[in-house]
């Protein structure tokens, strides 16, 4: 409209291209005033919606500062690779690994219920994607949460034989073993290595794949009755499914990784 002006000069069309510009303007103010207020009631269920809006108002974003090369705090790193080497440092030096001293001693039982294979169908996937949380932050391949919420019924069917896949041959796409680590600073000196914390992001897909996993070892547990029982705390059957879940996944990961270097 602001063309067909400019062509013919003539006042009746520039007052014409006024009243749709109000208009949008309007209806733009509108939407951005109602999106904030529903931002700020949503505050408690949804934070993390609102601290990126308030970074994206920020004029000035630091990344990371130069780190202190050492506890006595004497150099500071000059790169961002000398910054990597000094946070992966750190992480390893507090890293607690889980030993296999720390299992509970099982005496061998014979089970009322053999495990069952991972049925994975439409249905099972679809719930799962229903039942995302749309505020969560997207993984390395920037498929957010909301989308596959949104597309449930149509991504049920193609994810299902995604994953019985996975499950048959041993392997994970190739998106579902990528990693996206991001430090989270805690209070204290923006200098010092100790005062990150690292955050790992993976794929929410890969994420719906080690819950039915996840699941279906629990369900295995509780139909032979091995976490509830008076020689098994609730610690002790928290820290061996942990140990049974991350071996399940480490050796799906480490196949993937094995089978694209061939």
């Amino acid at each position: 409209m602001w063309s067909r002006y400019m062509e013919i000069r003539d006042v009746t069309k520039y007052k014409e291209y006024c009243r749709c510009r109000n208009k949008v303007r309007s209806i733009t103010r509108s939407i951005q005033k109602s999106y904030k207020k529903r931002m700020t009631l949503n505050t408690q269920t949804e934070p993390k919606n609102f601290c990126r809006y308030a970074n994206s108002k920020l004029k000035c974003k630091s990344n990371t500062p130069d780190l202190y090369l050492s506890s006595e705090h004497l150099f500071v790193t000059v790169t961002d690779k000398q910054k990597v080497e000094v946070l992966s440092n750190f992480f390893a030096s507090v890293y607690t690994d889980i030993s296999d001293d720390v299992l509970p001693a099982l005496e061998p039982r014979s089970l009322s219920y053999k495990m069952e294979e991972i049925k994975i169908n439409t249905e099972l996937v679809e719930k799962l994607l229903y039942d995302l949380k749309p505020s969560k932050s997207a993984g390395p391949d920037n498929i957010h949460s909301r989308v596959l919420k949104e597309l449930a019924s149509q991504l049920a069917s193609p994810l299902a034989l995604i994953f019985r896949s996975s499950l048959s041959t041993g392997k994970l796409p190739v998106h579902g073993s990528l990693l996206s680590l991001l430090l989270c600073i805690k209070k204290g000196d923006k200098k010092d290595p100790s005062t990150y914390r690292p955050v790992s992001l993976t794929s929410v897909v890969c994420k719906i794949l080690e819950n039915i996993i996840r699941d279906h070892i629990i369900d295995h547990y509780k139909k032979n009755a091995l976490i509830f029982s008076v020689s098994l705390d609730f610690c002790q059957a928290v820290l061996l499914l942990y140990r049974c879940y991350k071996l399940c996944m480490i050796g799906l990961i480490m196949s993937t990784k094995e089978n694209q270097l061939m």
